[in-house]
């Protein structure tokens, strides 16, 4: 298939660039993060980055967008540099851990109009002991500290992005820390490679996080779960944020090979083709795009699921299914229960807002709610 008809079927719009992967690619050795970072160092050259971003205004769809996604794109600042230089006009957004950023980097970015979208960070210190550096020591002051000097430029738009660990139920803290730290946008998403996710202790985090916002009557500061919430009592599947594996965003390696998403290095599955070449590998294309048949394909085996219409929309990742069980559409037991208390918190949710609804409509006293 010629890279032009294949950009079409996927609504092709974004690169999510790996400038470098492999050992020293990020100064990071995250207990759950699902880059290997064992094989060998490999960064990106400059003929690569000129020719991706060639190759992205030339085959996007819409408006091409160039993201900086891995393994830490801040190791290799330089090439964030040029990519600004060569393309005065492109939209350029970076995912970082932020343990690199000086104020030079800072300044540098906002006047350069280059928007740091997604900053990974997992709520206080506690929260954020499994994020370390290869040597072992802690990073939250470095990282608290960088999130806030960024907040001035980038607020509106960067997401405080954490993962969270089936070690630790505390949801309401996380989301809190990141609030007194200035976050506007926060999304916690699970670690779906642990298979222990205790399917209570998740849904009564919810269920907290829920009494939470509902008693300071404001909706939480995440778009995955207002689009849950809006999901999880409707007929039919979800379709705020499903995993679109082979769809607007092609990942991109160092050499310049082309994957159906950034979180693919080491599976050879997931190479579609090579920015220097004008073919796409149309079956690992298609193949992956199968992802969107999710629903029809599993609906009769998940059908007395009480999370099936929330289901691909929180933590779901088509790579980490291929890596435990070679297929893209069977996870670990650990999301199903995830899934399955996430849902029963979402529906707890959702009864605090109806009893608020009916306590205006006709009184607290006849309903005997407090």
């Amino acid at each position: 298939m010629k890279v032009a008809e294949a950009a079409k079927l996927s609504n092709l719009q974004e690169l999510t660039v790996n400038v470098a992967i492999g050992k020293g690619s990020c100064p990071f050795a995250c207990s759950y993060c699902f880059y290997e970072k064992q094989e060998p160092y490999q960064e990106m050259s400059e003929q690569v980055l000129y020719a991706s971003i060639d190759f992205i205004r030339k085959y996007a769809v819409q408006k091409p967008k160039y993201h900086f996604f891995g393994t830490e794109p801040l190791v290799k600042f330089d090439l964030i540099r040029k990519a600004r230089e060569y393309d005065k006009d492109l939209p350029i957004a970076i995912t970082t851990n932020g343990y690199l950023l000086n104020d030079s980097i800072v300044d540098w970015l906002a006047k350069n109009d280059v928007k740091v979208t997604v900053y990974s960070i997992d709520g206080n210190a506690w929260h954020t002991r499994h994020r370390k550096l290869v040597s072992g020591e802690p990073v939250w002051d470095r990282i608290a500290t960088n999130f806030q000097k960024l907040l001035p430029y980038h607020r509106e738009w960067m997401t405080a992005r954490g993962t969270w660990t089936p070690d630790d139920y505390d949801l309401v803290g996380r989301f809190k820390a990141l609030e007194e730290l200035g976050a506007k946008h926060i999304t916690i998403i699970p670690a779906i490679n642990y298979k222990d996710w205790d399917e209570r202790r998740v849904a009564n985090a919810y269920m907290e996080l829920a009494d939470y916002y509902e008693s300071r009557d404001i909706e939480p500061p995440c778009h995955l779960l207002r689009g849950a919430l809006g999901s999880i009592g409707k007929q039919g599947s979800w379709h705020h944020d499903k995993c679109h594996l082979g769809t607007y965003a092609w990942g991109l390696l160092p050499n310049g090979d082309l994957m159906l998403c950034h979180n693919g290095s080491d599976l050879s599955k997931w190479v579609i083709g090579n920015i220097f070449s004008e073919e796409i590998n149309e079956d690992n294309l298609r193949w992956g795009q199968r992802t969107h048949l999710f629903h029809d394909e599993v609906a009769a085996k998940c059908s007395d699921c009480s999370a099936q219409n929330i289901c691909m929309g929180i933590g779901w990742c088509a790579a980490e299914n291929y890596r435990a069980n070679k297929d893209i559409f069977k996870p670990s037991i650990g999301y199903c229960n995830f899934m399955r208390g996430f849902a029963s918190g979402l529906i707890y949710w959702l009864s605090l807002r109806t009893k608020k609804i009916l306590a205006k409509e006709y009184g607290m006293e006849v309903l005997g709610i407090k």
